[in-house]
């Protein structure tokens, strides 16, 4: 994901899709987020 995308957007393109598949992929990614996040901080 480049740099500079807002959370605003990325819901913006995640609330397109099905809540169903919205909701798994959301965790996922907010997940793979925070551990991207932990890792450059450390």
């Amino acid at each position: 994901m480049p740099t500079g995308v807002s959370a605003q957007t990325a819901i913006k393109t995640l609330s397109g899709w099905s809540g169903e598949i919205r909701g798994e992929i959301a965790v996922k990614w907010v997940r793979a987020w925070n551990q991207r996040v932990a890792f450059e901080h450390d």
